[in-house]
């Protein structure tokens, strides 16, 4: 039985190393795509220049100081998967050129700057080159906010291993090795005994030991290895493997370097000595105590870390589930619009309505507006949200469902009372909530709403109580589009469009730039959503290491008590009789370990 525990000790280890290999090669490759020496972090939510000039001095920043830059973007269509880079400088070419990456299942292209079209400029750049210095330094002169990310590999390391369950499952893997080793130091233990006798040293008997447990694991270790190439293969693209087999070189250095440590500390602990062996005592009572100690721990860190990661996992997995739900806004467009100065915001107020009513009037302008729940009656509905009917249609064709008309409720008629006064503010002409058509969606329906806070953040209601209007414009004040125009809940659903509009319109100078809303968004739902996996089989890894040190310690126990199951066996007392008080200790063991789960 320990021989089995121990190859399996030793695939299970081996197994939690390739993972961890396999995460940090994908976390590196989400940092420093494409071999890339940096990234940073820009928001240009607050700067005073437009996209275009953003873009042109990108371009001559990367010509100036011989530096490759380029933005990452998720891909609309495939925002699990596909990533596509933006290079800035006059000698990007114009042919867009596929991408190489280490999933088999992710993809994307190389394009030129000038090829950005309505992406949006906030989000994350690679680089090559002394990039942080020329960034900041232009960064700070147009007001837009640059964060450096750390890109060590010691940094991308800590960080895979904290924002996953591999960290944990790698602890216990360590455990589980201790463990093993211990097993293996029982079941040799006679072997030990023998050597004392010969007069071997301690290094020529640690040395046995090792090349034992070599002799037993080296074809599980070898096989697991493998089978782990050959899933990276089969898994991750085809220039992979070596990229793979090249990282996974320092981990199994470490876990060599750590499995001759431990079989030297465990030999050390208990080696038996001569007069051991002379007073006829086992020389394996030694490991008992520590055996026990470490599998406590191991049982310690699963109840305290399993009930985190797996609420870690949900969350993420809830999170890019939701943030899939940007693809309901496809390629819409929102505007950043100049708010630095007031005067001239508001000489152009009355022409960004005149804006929105050109959009409205050819179905392109989208308003969708939850209002924050402080300035909604209590009422049943989750969230109260204003929207024109181009924005439902929409939304109805994403969702592939229809929403239900409100009539006859009185909750709802109650909780739309309570918005008269708010109406007659936000009105252009008398108006009451008899104007709007009142809907809801459907039961096990998400209805996709737009926080009224800067930025225009996602928020998936499941009872919303929707005020729609036809036409936003006519109906609502000028002064009350403008506002809404600049926190991103009026978008439009043609780039174009809205663009000519601009420039017919002469609002160059206040409309900074059209970007798409749903970029910033999908390519967060990308990151939660390969954190949620990371998650999932570190989870997996943790339950498996604690399940093989506990049957290890038990062995281990039998082992040092072995004389008085004999006895108590001959005697006629069935196991749960000679187990009792092991099976008490491992109860309360058990109990306490599940309490701090809960502390």
């Amino acid at each position: 039985m320990i021989r089995f525990a121990v190859r399996i000790a030793a695939l299970l280890t081996l197994a939690v190393l390739m993972c961890v290999t396999d995460a940090y090669i994908r976390q590196q490759e989400n940092v420093l795509l494409q071999g890339a020496q940096g990234a940073v972090l820009l928001d240009l939510s607050d700067a005073t220049i437009t996209k275009q000039r953003a873009v042109e001095d990108l371009d001559a920043l990367s010509d100036q100081n011989g530096l490759h830059l380029a933005k990452v973007v998720a891909d609309k269509q495939d925002f699990l998967h596909g990533k596509n880079l933006y290079a800035f400088g006059k000698n990007t070419g114009t042919t867009p050129v596929q991408l190489g990456w280490y999933e088999r299942s992710t993809h994307g292209v190389l394009e030129s700057s000038s090829r950005l079209g309505d992406a949006d400029l906030n989000g994350m750049y690679v680089f090559r080159g002394d990039g942080p210095a020329a960034i900041s330094r232009w960064a700070q002169h147009n007001n837009v906010s640059v964060t450096v990310l750390d890109t060590r590999a010691q940094s991308i390391a800590e960080f895979t291993l904290l924002s996953s369950g591999y960290g944990v499952a790698l602890i216990c893997a360590l455990i589980l090795l201790l463990v093993s080793s211990m097993g293996w130091s029982v079941l040799s233990a006679h072997s030990k005994a023998l050597r004392v006798v010969a007069g071997q040293s301690r290094t020529a008997i640690i040395a046995a030991d090792i090349r034992s447990y070599l002799t037993v694991a080296a074809p599980v270790l070898v096989g697991g290895y493998v089978v782990g190439v050959i899933a990276a293969a089969l898994l991750r693209a085809d220039h992979a493997v070596t990229r793979f087999l090249w990282t996974s070189v320092p981990f199994l250095l470490a876990f060599l370097v750590l499995l001759v440590v431990t079989f030297a500390a465990m030999t050390l602990i208990a080696a038996p000595t001569a007069e051991v062996i002379a007073q006829r005592r086992s020389g394996i009572l030694a490991y008992r105590s520590l055996s026990e100690a470490l599998k406590l721990v191991a049982i310690a860190l699963t109840a305290v870390s399993l009930p985190i990661f797996a609420s870690a996992a949900m969350t993420s997995l809830g999170s890019s589930t939701n943030a899939s739900y940007w693809k309901v806004f496809g390629d819409d467009v929102s505007l950043r619009i100049l708010t630095t100065s007031e005067d001239s915001y508001q000489a152009a107020e009355l022409r960004l309505a005149q804006l929105v009513e050109r959009a409205e009037s050819s179905h392109e302008a989208l308003l969708n507006y939850r209002l924050t729940p402080e300035s909604v009656p209590a009422s049943d509905f989750d969230g109260l949200v204003l929207t024109n009917t181009a924005s439902l249609d929409q939304i109805r064709a994403a969702l592939g469902t229809d929403l239900e008309p409100v009539v006859g409720d009185s909750g709802a008629d109650a909780a739309v009372a309570g918005l008269s006064e708010n109406l007659s503010m936000w009105c252009a002409q008398a108006c009451s909530p008899d104007d709007c058509e009142l809907f809801t969606t459907a039961p096990d329906t998400a209805f996709p709403a737009l926080d009224s806070a800067g930025g225009a953040e996602l928020t998936l209601l499941h009872h919303p109580l929707v005020l729609n209007t036809d036409r936003m414009t006519g109906f609502y004040r000028p002064d009350f589009i403008g506002p809404l125009l600049t926190s991103g809940n009026i978008v439009f659903s043609s780039g174009a469009g809205v663009s000519r509009s601009v420039e017919e319109l002469g609002l160059g100078n206040v409309v900074l730039s059209i970007d798409r809303v749903a970029d910033t968004g999908l390519q967060q739902g990308q990151s939660d959503y390969e954190r949620a996996e990371a998650q999932i089989v570190g989870i997996v890894l943790l339950l498996m290491a604690l399940v093989l040190s506990s049957a290890i310690a038990a062995q281990v126990y039998i082992a040092t008590i072995a004389r008085r199951v004999f006895v108590c066996r001959c005697a006629g007392m069935a196991w749960p009789r000679v187990l009792e008080r092991r099976l008490l200790f491992e109860a309360a063991a058990v109990c306490v370990c599940a309490a701090l789960a809960f502390i």
